[in-house]
């Protein structure tokens, strides 16, 4: 099985944020073959903004908590107005399930989160999967990052019309006049 598929990645920039060295170094062989068109790496999100404008990555793979810094401080620096590549596609690498971090994350705007120890056929499929069919973004007073909202399954039941459309809800009906007694 070819975990890479026919995606061509010899037009494709990553950035990773990983303190871990054996994680980096997994990573770069998993990419290594692939010739891809750049890899950068960091090992805190300190310098985040610097490279997002010199580098211009298609996708940031980034540790949940790089050593020095916050991955939440990290994540926001990345969606903020100061970002130059603030739609960036960002997913998050995760050792232990922290949820209520990944809520966190996710109402900052990432795209999804991969399990460590990394495997080549994960990896692959997702980091190809986001760049490949990225979600639209969402820009409001509170949020800007990609719509959390999960598409439905092309064999769904029901694709009608009424798919996620404002329904405007009946009125009630005027309560009934009260008639004095003669």
């Amino acid at each position: 099985m070819n975990p890479a598929g026919d995606f061509d990645w010899t037009s494709r920039r990553i950035l990773v944020i990983e303190d871990d060295t054996e994680t980096l170094e997994r990573i770069r062989s998993i990419f290594g073959p692939l010739r891809l068109g750049g890899l950068e790496t960091l090992r805190d999100g300190g310098k985040v903004l610097d490279v997002l404008g010199r580098f211009g990555p298609d996708l940031v793979l980034m540790e949940a908590n790089p050593s020095g810094t916050d991955g939440l401080d990290v994540l926001r620096a990345i969606r903020s107005r100061e970002s130059p590549n603030r739609d960036v596609v960002v997913a998050v690498m995760v050792a232990m399930a922290d949820a209520e971090r990944l809520r966190r994350m996710c109402g900052i705007g990432i795209e999804s989160f991969i399990r460590k120890p990394v495997t080549a056929e994960v990896l692959l499929a997702r980091v190809s999967g986001a760049i490949a069919n990225p979600r639209r973004f969402i820009s409001s007073l509170t949020y800007f990052g990609p719509d959390r909202r999960r598409p439905r399954a092309p064999n769904d039941g029901y694709l009608g019309p009424e798919k996620r459309r404002i329904v405007k809800v009946k009125e009630a009906p005027p309560p009934p006049k009260v008639v004095a007694p003669p």
